[in-house]
């Protein structure tokens, strides 16, 4: 899941796509939200996934996001003096209709498809968008996705 602000506050959306055990493709979503922040865009990205995976009745997800904070704010304990605090316990309640949920921290770089469907969104004139096969433009992302093509990152050891 990923979402996209085209500044901070700024034009924003999010997108994500729900793939099988074996990385296949199953729906893939996007979502014009507005004026927001990026970390709001990222949160409903995570709550849109997360209601496209229970209404298809999937009983084990890992949801994968590269924003760190996202992470942060739905494992944290206190979040009902935050101002997306609504938001964060929706994703939170959501998280409980799987038998088995995660959510975990990966690299932009890992999270290219998300990205494209989340840009998508931030520049779509519609609402919600639901993708049945993968929208034009994403197939090449895919495809690396699933050979496992890497990319080099410089990353700050602590």
């Amino acid at each position: 899941m990923d979402g996209s602000a085209l500044s901070n506050p700024g034009i924003a959306g999010g997108g994500g796509l729900l793939r099988d055990h074996l990385s296949r493709w199953m729906v893939g979503s996007s979502r014009s939200i507005g004026w927001t922040t990026s970390i709001a865009a990222e949160l409903w990205a995570i709550r849109d996934g997360l209601e496209i995976a229970a209404r298809k009745g999937i009983s084990k997800i890992i949801v994968k996001t590269d924003s760190k904070i996202a992470v942060l704010l739905i494992e944290s304990t206190d979040t009902t003096l935050h101002s997306l605090g609504a938001l964060i316990s929706y994703c939170r309640l959501l998280l409980r209709l799987f038998t088995d949920a995660r959510i975990s921290h990966i690299y932009r770089e890992a999270n290219a498809a998300a990205d494209f469907l989340a840009k998508l969104g931030s520049t779509s004139a519609g609402d919600f968008v639901l993708y049945e096969g993968s929208p034009p433009g994403l197939s090449s992302i895919l495809y690396h996705d699933l050979i496992g093509t890497s990319f080099p990152r410089t990353i700050v050891a602590s």
